[in-house]
């Protein structure tokens, strides 16, 4: 696969407004047709997990594109589930799905997997666990297919901390699958973020507009697919797979 810095080049929509307005507030999603009633709280006090985003929207709808065929009995993680738009997504798509956030953000993303249960737990099932990404060591998880993530990346430490997240998940996991949905909105963040997924050995692609959801993609959201390739990550001139790389001076 090629560098993902590299695909990131063109990828800086400095000034982008903070919604594009594809999903209406506390209103129904759906997911080949089935709606999914995803409640918001923008006036939670936990930050930006309790609200929908547009890169959650458009990583579902690409997650229907995608299809049951690619989601169906599948394992699937979900780093930083916020409101739960995209777990609930692959649940309904036949996905086992362990979505994870912080303590504070999961009575949230709980009250919206309770709430669509009759739809998803017919074809799936939902986990929910916390996931503190800079104690990454300490989740464990094994026989994951697919990672996913919605806007996880905002500041440069949350670069650093969600990719050592992917990593400690990953390196012992090569198989694994990565979607996610970037929204740049400085480009110090988007350089920090690519230059440190290719420090940790991982390569992708960006999937093109053609390729997403005719309804849910925007020019100003990018989409990516990634893999962890065992044999790019050099530590000390030996390759490792235990250890985790430092090679980029701490974000400021």
């Amino acid at each position: 696969g090629e560098s993902v810095s590299e695909l990131a080049n063109m990828s800086c929509h400095c000034g982008a407004p903070s919604r594009l307005h594809l999903f209406e507030r506390n209103g129904n999603f759906s997911i080949f047709e089935q709606p999914l009633s995803i409640q918001e709280w923008p006036d939670s006090g936990v930050g930006t997990g309790a609200v929908v985003w547009d890169c959650g929207v458009i990583l579902a709808k690409y997650l229907e594109k995608l299809g049951r065929e690619r989601l169906e009995g599948k394992k699937v993680i979900e780093l930083g589930s916020g409101t739960g738009i995209v777990g609930l997504a692959a649940a309904y798509l036949g996905a086992s799905v362990i979505m994870t956030d912080l303590p504070d953000v999961l009575p949230f993303t709980k009250i919206n997997v309770d709430s669509n249960k009759p739809i998803w737990i017919t074809t799936g099932s939902i986990e929910l666990r916390e996931f503190d990404w800079s104690k990454a060591e300490d989740f464990q998880v094994e026989d994951v297919d697919i990672i996913v993530a919605a806007d996880p990346v905002f500041n440069q430490t949350l670069a650093d901390l969600f990719v050592s997240a992917l990593y400690k998940i990953c390196r012992q996991q090569p198989q694994i699958t990565i979607y996610f949905a970037h929204k740049s909105r400085q480009e110090e963040v988007d350089v920090r973020l690519f230059d440190t997924f290719d420090v940790y050995g991982f390569h992708g692609e960006e999937i093109s507009l053609e390729e997403q959801h005719p309804d849910a993609k925007s020019d100003r959201i990018d989409l990516y697919k990634a893999r962890f390739e065992i044999s790019s990550v050099q530590i000390d001139g030996a390759q490792s797979t235990s250890e985790t790389p430092d090679l980029l001076p701490a974000a400021e």
